[in-house]
């Protein structure tokens, strides 16, 4: 019953739950970029050329990862595709933030894998993310002022998202920054059940 009363609201809650929670998700993406590398320094002890592989590493996961992504997001469904890459996310931001608050030193070799998983669900969240509104809208009318809404929210959420982490870096700490970091992929991640509830289940091929 609760699926088919999603499914009945679409047009309009659906797709209010995924803007919502991908401005968050944006958001988070732009802190995790600048507050990860300054982690390696901070607390891993890295050097400069460490930090340029961990940054370097959220972004080639969209080199390697890019093609197969693709397949295998269509095969899990969009909406579970971008859950799940959120709840990863999420776990490894979790991780990250208690090794800084807690243990306050450890390898630097810990935070490059956490970069690698981080940038690799994140292919997989954008791919299904460029494909999601049809789904979501059903009414093609809509298409272009939903994709209008989540672009707009995409350009703002890269232009506060690096200010925001910056203010939070500075006025607290890198541990907060990443708290905050988590906490808006948990908000994504839970406008998301609600986008998958009322998506149908990925076709069986």
């Amino acid at each position: 019953r609760a699926r088919r009363a999603l499914q009945a609201r679409r047009p309009r809650s659906t797709f209010g739950w995924l803007w919502a929670g991908q401005t968050a998700s944006v958001m988070g993406d732009q802190v995790t970029l600048i507050a990860l590398p300054l982690v390696a320094v901070a607390h891993a002890g890295g050097s400069t050329t460490d930090v340029a592989v961990v940054a370097t590493l959220l972004k080639l996961p969209f080199l390697v990862l890019g093609l197969p992504a693709g397949v295998w997001v269509t095969r899990w469904g969009l909406g579970r595709s971008m859950l799940g890459a959120d709840l990863v996310r999420l776990v490894v931001l979790g991780v990250i933030t208690a090794l800084v608050l807690v243990q306050g030193e450890f390898p630097v070799a810990v935070l490059m894998a956490a970069a690698a998983l981080i940038g690799s669900a994140t292919v997989f969240f954008q791919i299904a993310y460029q494909s999601i509104v049809p789904e979501v809208v059903p009414d093609r009318a809509g298409w272009h002022a939903a994709n209008l809404r989540l672009t707009l929210s995409e350009s703002w959420g890269m232009l506060a998202g690096p200010a925001l982490g910056g203010l939070l870096i500075g006025v607290w700490s890198l541990g907060v920054a990443l708290g905050v970091d988590a906490l808006t992929f948990a908000i994504s991640a839970a406008t998301l059940v609600a986008v998958t509830l009322s998506l149908p289940p990925p076709a069986r091929r």
